[in-house]
C-alpha cells in the first residue's frame, strides 16, 4: 500500500491505497514541529521545521509494516482488517504522544496534596494503551499472519547486512549506541 506523506501529514482520513484500490482510514496527521514549546524538544535530534520528524519517524515504519505489500501485511488485508488496523494506528500514535510527555518528566512519581505518592497518569495510560494495542494486534492475528507470509524470519529492519552481524547486535545490542548518542548530544550541545 503506497503511503502518501502529504495525506499522512495532514486532515485527509485515507493514508494510502492498495494496488487494488482499497484504503486505509487513518484519521492521525502529523503536525508541525512546535520547536521549543515541545517536551521533548531538548532531547530531539531533528531540525525544528515542517512536520514533527520525530513522530514521523516513529509512526510510519509501524503504518508500513502492518500495510506495505511487499514487506508488510497490506496484500493479505482484507477491508475490515484495514479498518481494524486504522484503530490499531490511532492507538500507536496515542502511545507515542504519551510517550513524548512521559521522555519530560524527571520522576515517574509525584507527590499530591495530602503527601501520598502517586505515579503520573501518562504512565499509567501509556501501559493501558500498550495493553490496547497488544490486543487488537491479536484480534486481527497479525504475528500468525506475519509468520504465515515472511516464517519466523524477522522484519526486514535498517542496519547490519549480514545475518551474522544482525544476530550478533540482537543478541548483544549495539556496542556504538550510547556513544551515538553522545555524539548526537555533542552535536546539539553546538548548535
Amino acid at each position: 500500500m503506497p503511503i502518501d506523506p502529504h495525506k499522512t501529514a495532514s486532515l485527509n482520513p485515507t493514508a494510502g491505497t492498495s494496488s487494488d484500490g482499497r484504503s486505509l482510514q487513518w484519521f492521525i496527521p502529523i503536525p508541525d514541529c512546535i520547536g521549543k514549546e515541545c517536551v521533548a524538544a531538548h532531547m530531539c535530534k531533528y531540525k525544528k521545521k515542517g512536520r514533527c520528524k520525530l513522530e514521523a519517524e516513529y509512526m510510519l515504519p509501524k503504518f508500513r509494516m502492518y500495510v506495505e505489500e511487499e514487506k508488510g501485511l497490506g496484500d493479505e488485508l482484507t477491508d475490515l482488517d484495514l479498518a481494524g488496523i486504522g484503530e490499531l494506528m490511532c492507538l500507536e500514535h496515542i502511545a507515542f504522544k504519551l510517550l513524548k510527555e512521559i521522555v519530560a518528566l524527571k520522576h515517574m512519581t509525584y507527590t499530591d496534596n495530602k503527601g501520598s505518592i502517586k505515579v503520573y497518569p501518562q504512565i499509567t495510560e501509556v501501559g493501558k494503551i500498550f495493553r490496547d494495542i497488544d490486543t487488537k494486534r491479536k484480534v486481527l492475528k497479525l504475528s500468525e499472519r506475519f509468520e504465515k507470509k515472511f516464517g519466523k524470519k524477522i522484519i526486514p529492519i535498517e542496519g547490519p547486512t549480514r545475518p551474522e552481524d544482525l544476530e550478533k547486535m540482537m543478541t548483544h545490542g549495539d556496542p556504538n549506541y550510547t556513544e551515538g548518542l553522545l555524539n548526537d548530544e555533542e552535536e546539539n550541545d553546538a548548535s
